[in-house]
């Protein structure tokens, strides 16, 4: 598996959670949920997702982690601005402790290839 698809994958699956969120919003004539079997298995669903969900923030926490070892992460502008130990902790911090999948500041991922710096959204 290529970095470009666990990027796809991430995506799908926010725009798996988007479209969800819409199928179970009762309106225009669509009922979203009608029995209590349908509410049982979203749940079902989605507890399973949140199980799994962990395992993914700890990997990209120890990711970022190594990352800075290496001086491989600049913070461009943001609160941390110019100190990326202080980023990657506070990220490193949310992604394994508090569950939220956010950064603070925007993160200049830098690689070898100029083409491969990505930025990491607030």
């Amino acid at each position: 598996m290529t970095p470009e698809d666990a990027r796809a994958l991430a995506d799908d699956a926010s725009q798996t959670i988007r479209a969800l969120n819409l199928a179970t919003l009762p309106a225009d004539g669509c009922p979203g949920l009608v029995h209590p079997t349908d509410a049982f298995d979203v749940i079902g669903a989605l507890a399973e997702l949140a199980r799994r969900l962990p395992q993914l923030l700890e990997q990209v926490s120890a990711f970022l982690q190594r990352q800075l070892q290496f001086d491989l992460v600049a913070v461009d502008d943001g609160d941390f601005a110019g100190d990326p130990l202080g980023a990657i902790g506070t990220a490193a911090h949310a992604l394994e402790h508090d569950g939220r999948a956010r950064t603070p500041s925007a993160l200049q991922l830098h690689s070898p290839a100029p083409s491969r710096q990505s930025r990491l959204p607030v």
